[in-house]
């Protein structure tokens, strides 16, 4: 198995530290004599374990939990004004492992088709013209995930909603 793509959980357990330490390098075991010393040395010092696989989900159609609604305002930058955001976390149960998808809404009026596919694949759509109410956790719903390839590492994407009728 290869472990390079393995998340890691940072540690500290202080026992650990001190035998791994002077197995790398004894002098680093030694007491240093001022405070600032110690948490300068303490940062570097974590022990790091191994705490489970990466799951990638082929392309296709998944149901979704909401399990976290986030509402934000990203800062302005010199090229463009403060813009107001959505930050979704749904979580795709499988039979291997339960899938985290993070997926952020742009609130603006090139994306009402997509806030309304959102509210649609959970059920609060309505027909005419209606308010948003982001009070949607614990909601369910349907998406089309696909494979986003990144630098380094592939990750699920959301590529649409998927409306419940």
């Amino acid at each position: 198995m290869d472990n390079q793509n393995i998340p890691f959980e940072v540690t500290d357990d202080l026992e650990d530290r001190q035998e791994w330490l002077a197995i790398i390098d004894p002098q680093l075991r030694s007491e240093p004599e001022c405070p600032n010393e110690i948490a300068s040395k303490n940062a570097f010092e974590q022990i790091i374990k191994p705490v489970g696989k990466l799951y990638l989900l082929r392309p296709g159609y998944y149901k979704f939990k909401v399990v976290n609604c986030k509402r934000e305002i990203l800062p302005e930058t010199a090229t463009k004004p403060a813009r107001p955001i959505i930050r979704l976390r749904l979580i795709i149960e499988n039979e291997e492992a339960n899938v985290v998808i993070n997926h952020v809404i742009f609130i603006n009026e090139y994306n009402n088709k997509e806030i309304h596919a959102f509210f649609s694949s959970i059920g609060l759509a309505e027909d005419r013209d209606y308010v948003t109410n982001w009070d949607v956790v614990g909601r369910t719903g349907g998406c089309h995930l696909i494979v986003k390839n990144l630098d380094f590492k592939a990750v699920n994407a959301i590529d649409r909603f998927v409306p419940q009728n």
